[in-house]
């Protein structure tokens, strides 16, 4: 398991942010990896890009299901008022982005289930219709998506 170190540093980074049990992130860290190997396309994105972004997508998710097992009376305006899941509290991967960036990041956080089960290809023409539907043109969208995923390299 040549991704082993990328396994540890995405639960780890969720246990620093969120003080859940490392050995439970990352067990479901590995069985999202294994799921993401089901799952990738090797002529769509680079493995390591694909697992980054499926661990952490699922692991959102679980974080998600976590806390409405653990409290099953919160409504949806409580989970509104979060900004961001728990992972990303501390804000500094969002302090580098332009606005465009930062608005296609909070598109993608805000609806993970969406976005958790397509290949690269497949998020980014989702992400091209919702954002033609608010107005924006191609080329804009393109240098969003660009950034976004450049930062995330940048970060693993």
């Amino acid at each position: 398991m040549k991704e082993l170190n990328l396994i540890r540093k995405i639960a780890w980074s969720f246990h620093r942010t969120t003080r859940i049990e490392w050995d439970d992130l990352f067990s479901k860290a590995i069985q999202s990896y294994y799921d993401a190997l089901k799952r990738y396309d090797p002529t769509k994105s680079k493995l390591t890009t694909y697992i980054n972004m499926y661990i952490t997508l699922d692991l959102i998710n679980y974080l998600k299901r976590q806390k409405k097992i653990n409290d099953p009376l919160s409504t949806l305006e409580d989970t509104e008022v979060m900004e961001y899941p728990l992972f990303f509290n501390d804000n500094s991967f969002f302090e580098g982005l332009s606005n465009d960036a930062n608005i296609i990041s909070n598109i993608i956080i805000e609806h993970p289930d969406e976005f958790i089960h397509l290949n690269s290809t497949e998020a980014r023409i989702l992400i091209i219709k919702i954002m033609k539907e608010q107005g924006w043109d191609k080329k804009r969208i393109k240098a969003g998506v660009k950034e976004i995923k450049k930062a995330c390299c940048n970060a693993v």
